[in-house]
């Protein structure tokens, strides 16, 4: 079985491979040749005169990715906390916080916010 996640929205084509006589999906389509936009179990039978091949495809959604960031009490300037942003669903790859000032980072997932001065500070998160 061929396991595949797919991203919200995402078509899943698929050839066979070539020298069967026939194919057979079992949703109805014969082509070799599909394209799949749900998700599901996907069974292929390729005909041919010495023996007949099978695979199945299972297909599933990624889960959509959610992060929560707690609000934040007011922190004095020149101290300093964690950011801690927690992860409800997906599983995050890339992580974006802006702007840089007072951050030990911008680029992981808990970075260290010491602000010098007052400021609203966004986090863009990207999974796969």
């Amino acid at each position: 079985m061929v396991d595949t996640v797919l991203c919200a929205g995402e078509v899943f084509n698929y050839t066979a491979p070539a020298g069967y006589t026939s194919y057979e999906w079992s949703h109805g389509p014969q082509t070799a040749s599909i394209s799949l936009p749900d998700t599901g179990t996907y069974t292929l039978v390729a005909r041919h005169p010495c023996e007949d091949a099978s695979t199945q495809l299972r297909l599933t959604y990624a889960p959509p990715l959610a992060v929560v960031l707690a609000d934040l009490p007011v922190i004095p300037l020149g101290e300093r906390i964690r950011l801690q942003p927690q992860i409800s669903s997906g599983v995050p790859v890339v992580w974006q916080w802006s702007p840089a000032e007072g951050l030990s980072c911008t680029d992981c997932p808990q970075p260290w916010l010491m602000p010098l001065q007052s400021e609203d500070y966004q986090l863009q998160v990207q999974d796969q």
